[in-house]
């Protein structure tokens, strides 16, 4: 395998800072519209004739959910920080390869 030349390096940087950082905001804006969808509609007390019995951990204040729920909020709050690493590795690129 060759080595990449500096022009490579620095497209492959542009290309992970770019790609990370609409992928991190789309996922940052979803997370934030689904918080604030289950702070509007789910109740801040326990309902287990609905089905919320879950505290929704990811939520400002006490709001209860279903199990679904506070597994779609983890999930998602796990991608946003997963999706955080590839501008990082753009920029570490940028920073140790490049010297910018």
């Amino acid at each position: 395998m060759r080595n990449l030349t500096d022009k490579e390096w620095r497209i492959l940087s542009n290309i992970l800072v770019r790609v990370g950082i609409v992928a991190y905001a789309s996922l940052f804006i979803s997370l934030f519209v689904l918080d604030a969808y289950y702070v509007a509609r789910r109740p801040q007390v326990p309902q287990p004739d609905e089905g919320w019995t879950i505290h929704l951990t990811v939520t400002p204040g006490p709001h209860y959910g279903s199990a679904e729920d506070q597994a779609k909020l983890e999930t998602l709050s796990f991608w946003v920080f997963i999706v955080f690493v590839i501008p990082a590795a753009g920029f570490a690129i940028r920073r140790l390869k490049l010297n910018e």
